[in-house]
């Protein structure tokens, strides 16, 4: 459902000599949607997606955000590019894929994989995807998310929240078990590994791998928060228990000493392996790490930040004039705006 309060209060008509009748974003800036996925090609090129079919472009790193035209209303759970043509968005509730080959100028709709819910969903190339759901199937597209199909892990799994390619050939996959899946042949076939914490109230929020052994595995066991580094393709694991009463749902790992991680929206840096841990930023629903120095974060749902220095400083690349709830606008001119809000007014 559209907020009533966000196109009553937020959305004010642009105050142009000519009075268009398309209605601007003015507060916040570059808008007030939630966001729910980024995608960063470089330094420079990055996109960020949201609810009610929203999606963001910068050119420069986020000091400038285009809002991109959309022709739908869904809220987008994962956003997927390949180079800056071309990308996929895959809607939250139906599981409904789009694609532009003219980096978000124009979407298509493709159509939908499953009625059931997915949590996960990438490209690897134009043609070649995956996606995970909370059905316990692994979903295979090779025509470039126009048709999927279907594929049966070894074991029913109660939720697969997240899947990783290092190539087209080697894969994880993750969710509600104390096995991780992995292909070598493509998605056509998928073999379990054990992981360290033999219980069953583990999920896997999150896999990375820099190479086909080189990788880690984060999420929680038993209330617990973990993550887990592998040099060998998974047959090994070290690292473990960090943090109590807490989900480590995504990390970053500079070496085996230098990490940080998404800990329940917070996030946390250790240098020593994880011995101990400094907060550097918190209310924290996504992040998106380049590389140890250059990461973009949403905040407080749908605020934008970067940091060149590994969360050391970072800036806000998005702007808003209050954070209280508007109640009321009031037009009297093309130049004369009064809000009334939570203890404010605004002129």
């Amino acid at each position: 459902m559209k907020s009533i309060i966000l196109i009553i209060t937020i959305l004010i008509l642009n105050n142009s000599a000519n009075s268009q009748t398309k209605w601007q974003w003015q507060n916040p800036l570059p808008q007030g949607n939630s966001y729910s996925d980024i995608c960063f090609l470089d330094s420079l090129n990055g996109f960020i997606s949201g609810g009610l079919g929203t999606i963001l472009k910068t050119t420069n790193g986020g000091k400038n955000w285009q809002i991109l035209e959309t022709n739908f209303e869904d809220h987008i759970k994962k956003i997927s590019f390949i180079d800056l043509n071309n990308g996929w968005v895959m809607c939250y509730s139906n599981s409904t894929i789009y694609r532009t080959t003219d980096s978000g100028e124009t979407w298509d709709l493709l159509g939908q994989i499953t009625n059931n819910t997915l949590y996960d969903f990438r490209m690897i190339n134009y043609s070649l995807g995956f996606a995970c759901g909370s059905d316990s199937k692994i979903f295979k597209t090779t025509d470039g998310a126009v048709t999927w199909e279907q594929k049966e892990p070894p074991f029913f799994v109660y939720g697969l929240n997240t899947i990783f390619f290092v190539n087209e050939n080697i894969g994880y996959c993750g969710g509600g078990s104390p096995y991780l899946l992995k292909t070598v042949d493509g998605g056509e076939s998928w073999q379990e590994i054990p992981l360290p914490f033999f219980i069953q109230d583990i999920t896997v929020w999150s896999i990375h791998f820099s190479t086909a052994n080189i990788g880690y595995i984060c999420g929680y066991a038993a209330d617990i928060g973990f993550i887990l580094y592998t040099t060998n393709g998974g047959n090994a694991w070290t690292g473990g228990a960090l943090i109590n009463n807490t989900v480590v749902y995504d990390a970053y790992y500079k070496d085996q000493n230098t990490i940080w991680i998404n800990a329940s929206g917070k996030i946390l840096y250790t240098t020593d392996g994880g011995s101990n841990w400094a907060e550097l930023l918190n209310n924290i629903f996504h992040i998106s790490f380049l590389d140890e120095n250059n990461s973009w974060s949403t905040v407080n749902g749908n605020s934008i930040v970067h940091s060149n220095d590994g969360l050391q400083t970072y800036e806000y690349q998005t702007s808003s004039i209050s954070h209280s709830f508007f109640n009321d606008v009031e037009i009297i001119a093309s130049n004369n705006v009064f809000i009334s809000g939570t203890k404010i007014i605004l002129a």
